[in-house]
């Protein structure tokens, strides 16, 4: 979107020759928020629908003008970098990441993320193997080639003697740096590994950004018992929401493929894809 500095995946509806569009995974984020109004009212030209989640930082005030409907989505761990004493987390994540250093865990900031892809793909496959990962999120390994190749990617690599058992990537954009993904295998999980890379990372993310994004965590509402609800909120210093934001261009054509779908009755947005990420 030229105006904006977002970007969107035009996608073609199946068994039919009209398009939608939806954010890219996992949020939005643009360079002149006042301008995605204008970006927005020009894809109905040629768009049925549009699917979006913006990023936590992303002004709330001039939604409603552009979208049908606007929900709140994940809200987000954020940490200020400027103050020293927010991004050092809770007394517990310090103590666990003060002894992982001591353990032997060295964390190192990756000068070329690509050179990462070997190790990253092999962590991310105990994730898989962990969590039962599956479907957009099982990400390829030519997937990860692109996305490490992101400018403003940030990647860091913790290290247990000559082997690497957690890393984690981040982009960065203007002054946050956002948490893309993070895997660690058995042993560096073992070693408290995920506790030394945040707090390294943040403190070298520190030189170059304001603020940090952890992302949210799974579940529409979120599962705040989660571990990993537990882990961001120990490095947060405070939390921001994301909206869901959607926008039904050609009515007509939407209602059409709702009953054709037969998928009236779904929550899902838009309707006629309801089920495809299954």
């Amino acid at each position: 979107m030229p105006s904006s500095g977002g970007w969107i995946l035009e996608r073609e509806i199946p068994r039919s020759s009209l398009h939608d569009a939806m954010g890219c995974y996992p949020r939005l984020v643009c360079d002149d928020w006042s301008a995605l109004c204008a970006d927005v009212d020009r894809l109905g030209e040629r768009l049925v629908s549009l699917l979006l989640v913006t990023e936590a930082f992303a002004p709330d005030t001039d939604l409603a003008a552009c979208f049908n409907r606007i929900e709140p989505y994940k809200t987000h761990y954020v940490v200020d970098l400027i103050h020293s004493t927010a991004r050092e987390g809770s007394r517990d994540h310090r103590y666990k990441a003060r002894r992982a250093l001591r353990n032997g865990v060295i964390v190192e900031r990756c000068a070329e993320p690509i050179e990462l892809l070997d190790d990253w793909e092999r962590l991310y496959r105990c994730l898989v193997a962990r969590h039962g990962i599956t479907g957009l999120k099982r990400f390829s390994r030519r997937s990860f080639e692109k996305q490490l190749s992101v400018p403003g990617t940030v990647a860091f690599a913790a290290r247990k003697g000559s082997q690497v058992v957690a890393a984690q990537v981040w982009y960065i954009h203007g002054e946050v740096a956002y948490s893309h993904l993070q895997a660690t295998d058995r042993s560096g999980l073992d070693a408290r590994a995920p506790y030394a890379l945040y707090r390294e990372g943040l403190a070298c993310l520190a030189a170059s950004c304001s603020h940090a994004d952890l992302g949210g965590v799974a579940g529409n509402p979120p599962r705040a018992a989660d571990g990993l609800a537990q882990f961001k909120r120990g490095w947060a210093s405070h939390t921001r929401p994301t909206h869901l934001c959607q926008r039904v261009f050609d009515r007509s054509a939407y209602a059409e493929l709702v009953q054709q779908s037969g998928t009236g009755r779904s929550d899902y947005f838009p309707a006629y894809r309801a089920g495809e990420l299954d």
